[in-house]
């Protein structure tokens, strides 16, 4: 991976951070209110506990990003974790923080065998 692909990757990443943390930069507290009726108290309890797992799926993407950023600059960067075969530029371009190829994600998600 050339210094030019590398800018690329880390302007990309630092664009999708800046992108995820201002979005919930100005998130109000979650609260539950009291209702009177139970379907409007199950309507917002779920509409709450959609918003968690939407605000932990978003800081889980922040960490990944801030780690592929702390990693951008060593050796083995876009090198598989599983393999040590190079990621290839077009799957770091689509997805910057991706720590293994395509094959070893594939093997990984399917419960195949990791490749040799």
């Amino acid at each position: 991976m050339n210094e030019a692909d590398k800018r690329m990757i880390r302007a990309r990443l630092t664009e999708a951070l800046e992108n995820l943390t201002s979005l919930h930069s100005e998130d109000a507290p979650l609260s539950l209110e009291n209702f009177a009726d139970d379907a409007d108290y199950a309507s917002q309890l779920t509409a709450h506990t959609m918003t968690l797992a939407l605000k932990e799926r978003d800081i889980e993407k922040i960490r990944r990003i801030e780690k592929a950023l702390e990693r951008i600059d060593s050796p083995d960067f876009g090198l598989c974790r599983e393999c040590d075969a190079p990621i290839g530029k077009a799957r770091l371009t689509a997805r910057p923080d991706a720590r293994l190829c395509v094959t070893c994600q594939h093997e990984r998600e399917s419960g195949l065998p990791a490749c040799a």
